[in-house]
């Protein structure tokens, strides 16, 4: 999501408050971010928090 916005690893992670190597470690599934990493990170992407984390050709359930 981070490159469909045009955004480097480095400029994700100044505006996400973290470094470049924890951003590479987050999407390459080597660490598991917390909640308000998550949030930050969103944030950061201007999108929502479910959009952020649904799996790619998924839908989520509404109401």
């Amino acid at each position: 999501m981070r490159v469909a916005v045009s955004l480097g690893s480095g400029a994700a992670a100044e505006e996400c408050g973290m470094d470049r190597q924890t951003v590479n470690r987050i999407e390459n599934a080597h660490q598991a971010p917390g909640l308000d990493t998550l949030i930050r990170v969103a944030e950061a992407l201007a999108v929502s928090l479910p959009d952020l984390v649904q799996e790619p050709g998924s839908v989520l359930p509404s109401g």
